[in-house]
């Protein structure tokens, strides 16, 4: 039997936001995707004929225009009689008026009333129009698109004045909040998706007179949405809520917590030996002990719905397998286990670099276990580290670059701070979904692929020679094949010492058709809606950072 539909109505969908969220839905297999537009004559709305759709979905088009306070009902009496539609799934009221731009002692009456209309009246006439078919979908979302500008509490940290926009948009922030708690089985919340660049959100910025376009696409700030509404598609039992980390102190793990702290729904634990002076916030519970102690290890594991593993080389060798050992006994169902680096699936790259290949023994033990699966996170060296440190080649207080080959391969390569993100936003998705979202079973047993650039040695070289004010002449720069490279950590390697490994890491990330990139493998970045980073910002604060670690020594 084919698999019951789900339908989607979005209001404003034939440009920006709105548009991006219809696609994002279609995309997915046996969907229905509603329409409301204003004018179904106009060509961005003829054009949505043209979007991607999944297997067995399709587009209905609607006429509702959100100053009418009758157009929504129109629709759902058409969508009734002549679609069959009988229930709906989520409903975004998108469609949004933005006119008055200045100071409330300047806001035009004529223009507030205009706004309250289409921001206001026209969203809650969407939800009464609308309600008996949401009521009739199994979990029902109701979802108004707000705006920073609405918040109160942030009044004062509003980048711009708008005073008229964040009144209308607040009222309906006001309602939908009611909306919520008087319908038991409805799930009703505002969200605002990003200053996006869109014709409103241009049009906003340079009427407030911001410096150069707003930050987000659409398409972006329409994943985040998309990526909200999964968020709260399933019962709440059905996601992770206890996460444990060992190594939550380090550079990865203190950012893991920040990012996961920032999620209400979690309680986050840390796991520490008995002698460690490491510190952490007051929200996190903190498991101190001895970590050769399997007593220990399973009973700080105990009701753990998923442990990270976060530490860096510095480890014993067994300790990894002894803690997921301890996880397997107090089936803690999810592992991510101490990747955080190439692709551990690319069996010539594992050749080279022993040290990923040895990963595999520790994923197989976790799908040996009857209750546990792995989640893995490929990541390739992290940018930042790697080049606040030297590892890429670049020594930004000495000014000496070692360029590896020609400095031309683009290289796959993540910050921490989006790696840190990634996970949280990972582990925020629905263990299972019925719906075809995005959720964390989909990654059971798998790698999850991140990128914050593809970039080249040569163009890091660049960025780092403009963060700095300083021209290739002020620069000593050394050539080096990655092959000789590699070979000279190997060497090292057998000898003990630990610096060997890192060449080889790097080796292997600079050599075109190695570990330079995930090679056949989709980035996740876009399904887990992260953020686009701005590569001058980043190179910028590693150059700061560099120069004070150098100030220090």
């Amino acid at each position: 039997m084919a698999p019951e539909k789900k339908t989607y109505l979005v209001t404003g969908a034939n440009r920006g936001i709105g548009r991006g969220i219809l696609a994002e839905y279609l995309s997915r297999p046996n969907t229905i995707g509603v329409a409301a537009v204003r004018d179904l004559e106009d060509e961005t709305s003829k054009s949505l004929s043209g979007i991607n759709k999944g297997p067995g979905s399709i587009l209905i088009m609607v006429k509702i225009d959100s100053a009418s306070p009758r157009d929504a009902a129109s629709a759902v009496h058409l969508l009734r009689t002549d679609h069959n539609i009988h229930n709906l799934d989520v409903v975004v009221a998108n469609a949004g008026l933005a006119t008055g731009y200045g100071p409330v002692l300047e806001s035009s009456l004529d223009e507030l009333q205009d706004m309250v209309e289409v921001n206001a009246y026209g969203p809650l006439a969407l939800f009464q129009a609308t309600h008996e078919l949401l009521m009739r979908a199994e979990e029902p979302k109701f979802v108004f698109i707000s705006t920073r500008m609405s918040s109160i509490g942030r009044m004062e940290k509003a980048p711009f004045p708008v005073g008229a926009y964040g009144a209308t948009k607040a009222m309906m922030n006001f309602l939908v909040r009611k909306i919520h708690f008087e319908n038991d089985k409805l799930v009703a919340f505002s969200i605002y998706p990003g200053f996006a660049n869109t014709l409103l959100g241009a049009e906003g910025g340079r009427q407030c007179g911001a410096k150069g376009p707003p930050r987000f696409s659409a398409e972006e700030c329409a994943g985040w949405v998309v990526t909200a509404l999964n968020i709260y598609i399933m019962p709440l039992e059905s996601y992770v809520k206890n996460i444990i980390i060992v190594g939550a102190s380090g550079q990865l793990g203190s950012q893991l917590v920040d990012n996961l702290l920032q999620k209400s729904r979690f309680n986050i634990a840390a796991l520490s030996r008995w002698d460690s002076d490491a510190t952490f916030p007051s929200r996190v519970q903190v498991f101190k002990g001895d970590y050769n102690s399997s007593e220990f290890l399973e009973s700080a594991l105990q009701g753990q719905d998923v442990l990270i593993v976060a530490f860096g080389f510095d480890v014993p060798l067994n300790l990894e397998a002894q803690i997921i050992d301890a996880a397997g006994r107090a089936e803690v169902p999810w592992i991510i286990p101490n990747e955080w680096s190439g692709d551990g699936m690319n069996e010539k790259l594992c050749e080279v670099f022993s040290l990923l290949g040895d990963k595999r023994k520790y994923r197989k033990q976790i799908e040996s276990l009857e209750k546990c699966a792995w989640i893995g996170i490929a990541t390739n060296p992290w940018f930042d580290y790697s080049l606040k440190s030297g590892w890429f080649g670049i020594d930004i207080p000495k000014r000496k670059a070692m360029i590896f080959d020609d400095g031309t391969n683009l290289i796959t390569t993540t910050t921490i701070s989006q790696v840190s993100r990634a996970v949280a936003v990972l582990l925020s998705l629905p263990i299972h979904s019925s719906t075809g979202s995005p959720c964390l079973s989909d990654y059971k047993n798998q790698f999850v692929y991140l990128e914050s650039f593809s970039i080249s040695q040569q163009d890091m070289l660049a960025a780092v020679q403009q963060a700095t004010g300083t021209r290739p002449g002020d620069w000593s720069i050394e050539e080096k094949s990655s092959e000789d490279y590699i070979e000279e950590g190997r060497k090292e390697a057998e000898t003990g010492e630990k610096l060997g490994i890192v060449k080889i890491l790097y080796g292997c990330t600079f050599k075109r058709g190695l570990g330079d990139k995930f090679y056949g493998k989709e980035i996740m970045n876009k399904r887990l809606a992260l953020p686009r980073e701005n590569l001058k910002q980043v190179v910028e604060r590693v150059a700061r950072e560099a120069k004070e670690m150098k100030g220090k020594k």
